[in-house]
């Protein structure tokens, strides 16, 4: 991931943990809003019971949607079980000081997502935030409904310095 994408998704997760911790969101889930999901398939298994969160930017004319997929509405990674994961996926829409978070329900082709693999569920909230990732993959979704699901991604391992 490049350092642009990096800081943007650094600063959407710190956006939603900031909804999240100051809004109160995080108990109720309302069932009558539709499911807006990311399922990620056919993960190696060396990173089962590893955590995964993802950043993508959906460009619409002029203006850009952000979007995050994490685990439900808790602002945390979401664990890999059986080489697989799915991810509420949410955009974050900043206008001045109003941040607005809401489940991605809506349709867009070729948008330029970047998975994040980490050890631990709770990130380092910030714009490096990718830079603990054990390891990464870089990839394209069509969002129907807000939703997709990607098969096999190419993983890339973090290289420890």
């Amino acid at each position: 991931m490049n350092k642009k994408h990096g800081i943007l998704f650094g600063f959407a997760v710190l956006l939603t943990a900031a909804i999240f911790t100051f809004a109160g969101c995080g108990g109720d889930d309302d069932d009558d809003e539709p499911a807006s999901t990311l399922t990620i398939t056919g993960i190696p298994e060396t990173y089962n019971n590893k955590y995964a969160a993802v950043y993508g930017e959906i460009e619409e004319g002029e203006a850009s949607t952000i979007v995050v997929a994490i685990a439900n509405n808790e602002g945390k990674a979401k664990q890999i079980k059986g080489g697989s994961v799915t991810l509420s996926v949410f955009s974050v829409e900043v206008d001045g000081e109003d941040i607005d978070l809401t489940p991605y329900t809506g349709n867009a082709e070729e948008v330029e997502i970047n998975l994040g693999i980490f050890e631990a569920e709770d990130l380092e909230f910030g714009p490096d935030v990718f830079d603990s990732a054990i390891a990464s993959a870089e990839f394209t979704v069509s969002f129907t409904n807000g939703s997709d699901t990607v098969r096999n991604p190419t993983i890339t391992t973090s290289n420890e310095d």
